[in-house]
C-alpha cells in the first residue's frame, strides 16, 4: 500500500512531459491508483475469507458440542471398520441384534470370546432362517438358502465359544424385519442403519452413551423388546 501511495505522489509531483507519446506522470499516477485499488480489494477479500474461516470453525465447534451433548461418543464413517468396541468392552449384559451378516460377526467374534472369558453375558439376536421376515427381505429362494446358511454358521461358531465358556452367550431368532443393527449395554449403544436403496454403500455407525440423552434409552428399550419377542435358537 505504501508503494502505491508513493507512486501516486510521484506521479502528481512530476511535470507533465510526454515520452513516446505517453504522459509519464499520468501513467505513474494510474499505476499507483491501480495498485492501491487492488490492495483495497485484496484486504476486503482477506477479511471476508478470515471471517468465513472463523465462522466455519465456530460452526463446527458448535456442532461438535451439540453432538457430544446429545450423547454421541463415537462415529464410524464406514461401519465395516468397527466392531462396536465401546459397547463390547462394557461389563454386564450386551445385546447384539442383526440379520445374518457374516462379515459383522467376523469382526465381533473376538470380542465375544473376550467377553465370555471374563464371564460377561451376551445375547445375540439373528434373523430366523427361512422365517417370514427373511422371505420378505430376501424374495429370491436361492439367496434365502445362502442367508439361512450364514445364520446357522454363525450359530455354530457361537456354540464353539460356548464349549470353553458355557452359559455366557444366548442365541435368539427374531422373525420381524429389523430397521437397524443394534448393540447395546447399560452404558453405550451402537446403531448402524440399513440402506433403503439396492446395492452396496458406505454406511456410518454411531455410538451413544447412557447419560447423553434419549437415544441410548430408545435403543436399550427397543432391543429389550426384540429379545422378548425372540425365541431360543
Amino acid at each position: 500500500m505504501i508503494v502505491a501511495l508513493v507512486l501516486i505522489i510521484i506521479g502528481q509531483w512530476l511535470p507533465e512531459e510526454r515520452t513516446l507519446g505517453l504522459d509519464a506522470s499520468a501513467l505513474i499516477t494510474d499505476i499507483g491508483t491501480f495498485l492501491l485499488g487492488l490492495l483495497v480489494v485484496q484486504t476486503v477479500l482477506d477479511h471476508k475469507v478470515r471471517k468465513d474461516l472463523v465462522s466455519d470453525a465456530v460452526g463446527r465447534a458448535v456442532q461438535g458440542y451439540k453432538a457430544v451433548h446429545k450423547g454421541v461418543v463415537d462415529i464410524a464413517v464406514d461401519s465395516r471398520t468397527t466392531a462396536g468396541e465401546t459397547c463390547m468392552d462394557d461389563g454386564g449384559v450386551v445385546v447384539i441384534c442383526f440379520n445374518h451378516s457374516k462379515s459383522l460377526f467376523d469382526r465381533i467374534e473376538p470380542k465375544l470370546v473376550v467377553r465370555s472369558a471374563k464371564g460377561f453375558k451376551t445375547k445375540v439376536v439373528l434373523m430366523r432362517p427361512q422365517g417370514r421376515a427373511m422371505k420378505h427381505t430376501i424374495p429370491d429362494a436361492a439367496d434365502r438358502v445362502l442367508a439361512s446358511a450364514d445364520v446357522r454358521r454363525i450359530k455354530e461358531r457361537i456354540d464353539n465359544i460356548e464349549i470353553d465358556h458355557p452359559g455366557c452367550i444366548s442365541v435368539l431368532y427374531f422373525d420381524r424385519v429389523l430397521s437397524y443393527i443394534g448393540m447395546c449395554s447399560d452404558e453405550h449403544a451402537w446403531m448402524i442403519p440399513y440402506t433403503n436403496s439396492v446395492g452396496r454403500a458406505e454406511v456410518p455407525a454411531l455410538c451413544f452413551r447412557r447419560d447423553g440423552g434419549g437415544v441410548h434409552k430408545f435403543i436399550h428399550e427397543d432391543l429389550a423388546r426384540v429379545v422378548q419377542a425372540s425365541v431360543p435358537a
